[in-house]
């Protein structure tokens, strides 16, 4: 039987309550949570005559805000002649937010960057390409996907 939380293959296996869910796990697992019963019914995995097809995604085009943003926002900012009180009013922000953004300690939103941007008529947001990570190509594991491959267990110390 395959362990629903590690994935692991065990003869030897345990029905048990983990995070308020029933479940089938091994021996190692079972002490995760409260084991209700022992040797759960084997699980009758159906064989379907579907085929899987792996499609290849190209690579995503994401936005982020270029890493000098601040600098440009403030010598924009200075050379229209606005006070930090003016142009946060502008864009509807705090002042204190803004003047964060202008010493670096702060990185805006997307949204607020395209909005600066609109405003300053400067540029700071810029698209990358970026290549999606699924969370199957990362696992190491062979077999089915398990629960165990989606969350970090915190052991209690």
């Amino acid at each position: 039987m395959i362990c629903d939380l590690c994935g692991k293959e065990s003869e030897d296996s345990y029905k048990a309550i983990i995070e308020g869910t029933e479940m089938n796990v091994c021996a190692d697992c079972a002490r995760f949570g409260k084991v209700v019963g022992r040797k759960a019914a084997p699980r009758k995995e159906e064989k379907r005559g579907v085929v899987q097809r792996h499609i290849e995604k190209g690579p995503e085009l994401v936005e982020s805000v270029i890493p000098e943003f601040y600098k440009k926002i403030r010598q924009k900012r200075e050379q229209m002649g606005l006070k930090q009180e003016d142009f946060s009013k502008m864009l509807s922000i705090k002042e204190s937010m803004l003047h964060k953004m202008e010493i670096g300690e702060f990185i805006p939103a997307i949204a607020l960057a395209k909005k600066i941007e609109h405003v300053l008529k400067i540029k700071i947001v810029e698209q990358a390409e970026e290549k999606p990570e699924h969370a199957m190509a990362q696992r190491k594991a062979e077999g089915p996907m398990t629960i165990g491959d989606m969350i970090k267990i915190k052991e209690k110390k």
